[in-house]
């Protein structure tokens, strides 16, 4: 008899295991499949933005995940230097994210912090909850080997390891997150723009990078020699904790560009002489604990969807995202004016608060320019129909909370700062807040004043 399920997920990465903590609070049966034997050996994402964490805290994991994350101070500048030996120089370095002087944009922006957490301590928090929830539907070791959703349901092949046999599954719905490695392309749903631009490597490695860095504030740490070529042999690296990190036990990641007369498959010694060449620390002893080949891509599939609507594309399998690349031109000439305008253009990768926060959906409304293209570095709180409810402080009773707080998983909202909202009665479905008058949550900072005058609406 075939076995059936209203929801399957294909891929167990921190997409798939958020999608599976999400359904099972929504009291929907589900199954996750994962063709490796266990969460993620290399460190790869590592940045998560504040609506990311806002979800974290909905899903009851956002202290673990503030445990094991990179202290702000640490994570606070990237900058860029010939090297890091006893005659490398500072080029130049710029504040990002939640740092510097972003900080009060950021808080003013969410509840919630900017966090920088690599995906191998943050898979196995994703992990622990999401089998907590469903126990029995987290499954590894297991490949999807063919999907059909052709008809009114989707049929699953699934082949464990270690078995021959395989197995049918029918399912309503499928949510694709595979790291675009072949749903996509199975599915026939052709991919946007330009594939396999460079050839990288990146290697997993135990090291006391911080007793020779210049700067404990820096997060990623770009190396551009003139006496090597620029950055054309050399490369990057950012810190991986554990944290709190201390030279002992910290570990790193180094990613670089493969030259064509380099080996196309980096042994543990190609990537510790690539290393030693490009950071010039005298006698530095290397660890290796995994490499990974990579290729940059700048692709999109040209739908997220199924032809009959019942299989999703999400994260990677939809819009695959690389690593840092390519932060200046090689020919970097010190002239300090191109110098800093290419730093004002990194704003998108390392100040882009409206695209993180403000990207809604099915309209943009206040997030556009005057020129119709989404604002991608300010964040315009709006109440507008499709945008993300403005944070804003509120107090009660002495209580404080944010109004992202007032929005259960599991029923709508409404946030009204009308007298007569008590002669409405709540339904299951609707929970009704007030904010502001004598019995309503009091808007501390007048935040929430402020964006729904902004439009002129009284309620939400």
């Amino acid at each position: 008899m075939t076995e059936t399920y209203p929801v399957a997920i294909i891929g167990r990465g921190p997409v798939g295991l958020v999608s599976s903590t999400l359904l099972s609070q929504q009291r929907i049966p589900h199954v996750v499949f994962e063709r490796h034997s266990s969460t993620s050996i290399h460190p790869k994402a590592c940045g998560m933005n504040m609506r990311t964490i806002e979800i974290f805290s909905q899903m009851g994991i956002e202290d673990q995940v503030l445990e094991q994350r990179a202290l702000p101070e640490t994570v606070s500048r990237i900058a860029w230097y010939t090297n890091l030996g006893p005659n490398g120089l500072e080029i130049i370095g710029r504040d990002t994210w939640e740092g510097g002087k972003y900080v009060d944009e950021y808080k003013r922006a969410s509840p919630c912090p900017y966090v920088v957490i690599p995906q191998i301590r943050l898979e196995p928090i994703l992990l622990q909850q999401a089998r907590k929830l469903n126990p029995h539907g987290i499954h590894y070791g297991v490949e999807v080997t063919d999907v059909d959703g052709g008809g009114d349901h989707v049929s699953l092949t699934i082949c464990e390891k270690g078995k021959s046999e395989a197995r049918k599954l029918k399912v309503c719905y499928v949510v694709g997150a595979d790291g675009g490695r072949a749903l996509t392309d199975n599915l026939g749903i052709k991919w946007e723009g330009e594939k396999d631009i460079v050839e990288m490597v990146s290697a997993h490695f135990k090291a006391p990078i911080s007793l020779h860095h210049p700067d404990p504030r820096v997060f990623i740490t770009w190396c551009i020699d003139p006496k090597q070529g620029g950055s054309i042999n050399t490369g990057y690296l950012y810190h991986l904790g554990p944290y709190p990190s201390i030279p002992e036990t910290e570990e790193w990641l180094f990613a670089c560009e493969i030259n064509p007369d380099e080996p196309k498959e980096f042994t543990a010694e190609d990537m510790v002489k690539r290393m030693h060449g490009t950071l010039h620390i005298p006698n530095l002893e290397v660890e290796i604990k995994s490499i990974s080949h990579w290729r940059v891509n700048s692709i999109v599939a040209e739908r997220y969807r199924s032809p009959k609507g019942r299989i999703f594309l999400i994260s990677d399998a939809a819009h695959p995202l690389q690593s840092f690349f390519n932060p200046l031109d090689a020919d970097y000439d010190a002239r300090c004016r191109a110098v800093y305008m290419a730093l004002e253009s990194l704003d998108s990768e390392f100040h882009a608060l409206g695209a993180e926060i403000g990207w809604n959906s099915p309209d943009h409304g206040g997030q556009l320019l005057l020129n119709g293209e989404l604002d991608c570095i300010e964040y315009h709180a709006s109440i507008l129909p499709g945008h993300n409810v403005p944070h804003a402080w509120l107090e009660r009773d002495g209580v404080t909370l944010s109004t992202r707080d007032l929005l259960p998983p599991d029923r709508f909202v409404w946030l009204t700062s009308e007298p007569y909202y008590r002669e409405r009665p709540e339904h299951d479905l609707v929970r009704i807040e007030r904010i502001g008058g004598d019995l309503g949550w009091r808007d501390v900072d007048g935040k929430w004043a402020e964006s729904s005058h902004a439009q002129r609406v009284a309620s939400v």
